[in-house]
Protein backbone atom coordinates (compact mmCIF):
# COMPACT_ATOMS: atom_id res chain seq x y z
CA UNK A 1 0.00 0.00 0.00
CA UNK A 2 1.28 3.47 -0.43
CA UNK A 3 1.92 5.98 2.70
CA UNK A 4 -1.83 7.55 2.83
CA UNK A 5 -4.56 4.75 2.71
CA UNK A 6 -7.03 5.84 -0.23
CA UNK A 7 -10.18 7.81 0.55
CA UNK A 8 -12.14 4.53 0.46
CA UNK A 9 -9.96 3.12 3.63
CA UNK A 10 -10.23 4.40 7.50
CA UNK A 11 -7.93 3.50 9.90
CA UNK A 12 -9.99 2.06 12.84
CA UNK A 13 -8.96 0.90 15.86
CA UNK A 14 -10.60 -2.66 16.96
CA UNK A 15 -9.94 -3.58 20.74
CA UNK A 16 -9.45 -6.93 21.61
CA UNK A 17 -12.81 -8.16 22.83
CA UNK A 18 -14.73 -6.84 19.82
CA UNK A 19 -11.74 -8.74 17.61
CA UNK A 20 -12.99 -12.16 18.87
CA UNK A 21 -16.49 -10.92 17.85
CA UNK A 22 -15.63 -10.33 14.80
CA UNK A 23 -13.11 -13.30 14.71
CA UNK A 24 -10.04 -10.97 13.59
CA UNK A 25 -8.12 -11.88 16.74
CA UNK A 26 -4.49 -10.13 15.84
CA UNK A 27 -1.95 -12.41 15.52
CA UNK A 28 -3.96 -15.30 15.77
CA UNK A 29 -6.51 -15.10 13.23
CA UNK A 30 -5.22 -12.26 11.41
CA UNK A 31 -1.50 -11.69 10.98
CA UNK A 32 1.42 -10.00 8.78
CA UNK A 33 1.51 -12.54 6.21
CA UNK A 34 -2.47 -12.82 6.25
CA UNK A 35 -3.79 -9.65 7.69
CA UNK A 36 -7.33 -9.42 5.87
CA UNK A 37 -10.56 -10.88 6.68
CA UNK A 38 -14.22 -10.60 5.08
CA UNK A 39 -16.75 -9.50 8.20
CA UNK A 40 -20.24 -9.95 7.40
CA UNK A 41 -21.95 -6.72 6.76
CA UNK A 42 -24.95 -8.23 9.37
CA UNK A 43 -22.40 -9.05 11.96
CA UNK A 44 -21.02 -5.45 11.96
CA UNK A 45 -24.56 -3.93 12.36
CA UNK A 46 -25.70 -6.24 14.73
CA UNK A 47 -23.29 -5.15 17.11
CA UNK A 48 -24.27 -1.51 16.19
CA UNK A 49 -27.52 -2.80 17.77
CA UNK A 50 -25.99 -4.49 20.34
CA UNK A 51 -23.38 -1.75 21.96
CA UNK A 52 -24.21 1.08 20.03
CA UNK A 53 -21.79 3.77 20.26
CA UNK A 54 -19.46 1.53 22.02
CA UNK A 55 -19.46 -0.63 18.88
CA UNK A 56 -15.31 -0.51 17.28
CA UNK A 57 -16.92 0.50 13.94
CA UNK A 58 -19.03 3.06 15.31
CA UNK A 59 -16.63 5.94 13.28
CA UNK A 60 -17.72 4.66 10.33
CA UNK A 61 -21.27 3.42 10.93
CA UNK A 62 -22.69 5.80 7.84
CA UNK A 63 -20.46 3.96 5.80
CA UNK A 64 -21.15 0.58 7.19
CA UNK A 65 -24.82 1.15 7.06
CA UNK A 66 -24.57 2.51 3.09
CA UNK A 67 -22.21 -0.32 2.17
CA UNK A 68 -24.06 -2.22 -0.81
CA UNK A 69 -21.65 -5.74 -0.46
CA UNK A 70 -22.68 -8.44 2.25
CA UNK A 71 -18.94 -8.52 3.42
CA UNK A 72 -16.40 -5.23 4.92
CA UNK A 73 -12.94 -6.07 4.34
CA UNK A 74 -10.98 -5.35 7.39
CA UNK A 75 -7.08 -5.27 7.41
CA UNK A 76 -4.43 -5.94 10.11
CA UNK A 77 -1.77 -2.98 10.59
CA UNK A 78 0.24 -4.56 13.51
CA UNK A 79 2.81 -1.86 12.83
CA UNK A 80 0.12 0.73 13.04
CA UNK A 81 0.79 2.43 9.87
CA UNK A 82 -2.03 4.42 9.48
CA UNK A 83 -2.97 5.02 12.99
CA UNK A 84 -4.62 2.16 14.22
CA UNK A 85 -4.47 -1.95 14.25
CA UNK A 86 -6.88 -2.50 11.55
CA UNK A 87 -7.98 0.12 8.23
CA UNK A 88 -11.32 -1.00 6.59
CA UNK A 89 -12.21 -1.02 3.18
CA UNK A 90 -15.71 1.02 2.85
CA UNK A 91 -16.55 0.12 -1.31
CA UNK A 92 -17.26 -2.70 -2.97
CA UNK A 93 -14.53 -1.37 -5.89
CA UNK A 94 -11.87 -0.69 -2.84
CA UNK A 95 -12.46 -3.99 -1.83
CA UNK A 96 -11.79 -5.44 -5.74
CA UNK A 97 -8.83 -3.27 -5.54
CA UNK A 98 -7.23 -4.65 -2.58
CA UNK A 99 -7.44 -7.94 -3.60
CA UNK A 100 -6.16 -7.48 -7.04
CA UNK A 101 -3.06 -5.30 -5.68
CA UNK A 102 -2.13 -8.67 -3.20
CA UNK A 103 -2.68 -10.74 -6.23
CA UNK A 104 1.07 -11.01 -7.55
CA UNK A 105 2.43 -11.26 -4.05
CA UNK A 106 0.19 -14.70 -3.36
CA UNK A 107 0.85 -15.97 -7.05
CA UNK A 108 4.58 -15.60 -5.72
CA UNK A 109 4.15 -17.61 -2.89
CA UNK A 110 1.96 -20.03 -4.23
CA UNK A 111 4.70 -20.20 -7.29
CA UNK A 112 7.11 -20.64 -4.47
CA UNK A 113 5.14 -23.72 -2.84
CA UNK A 114 4.98 -25.33 -6.03
CA UNK A 115 8.45 -25.19 -7.29
CA UNK A 116 9.46 -26.33 -3.79
CA UNK A 117 6.51 -29.70 -4.16
CA UNK A 118 8.60 -30.09 -7.85
CA UNK A 119 11.93 -29.85 -6.24
CA UNK A 120 10.59 -32.40 -3.41
CA UNK A 121 9.29 -34.57 -5.89
CA UNK A 122 12.25 -35.11 -8.15
CA UNK A 123 14.16 -35.65 -5.16
CA UNK A 124 11.86 -38.33 -4.04
CA UNK A 125 12.27 -39.68 -7.43
CA UNK A 126 15.86 -39.80 -7.71
CA UNK A 127 16.49 -41.64 -4.30
CA UNK A 128 14.20 -43.80 -5.55
CA UNK A 129 15.70 -44.68 -8.88
CA UNK A 130 19.11 -45.46 -7.16
CA UNK A 131 18.17 -48.19 -5.93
Amino acid sequence: MADELPPYMKPLFVAGGSQKIYDCVADEQVTEENPWVLIPKEKIVEDFRMRAAVCDFHPVKKQVMAYPGEEILLIYDPDYKYGENFYVCLTEEGKAAYFESIKPAEEEAAEGHFTNSISNLSSIHNLYTEY
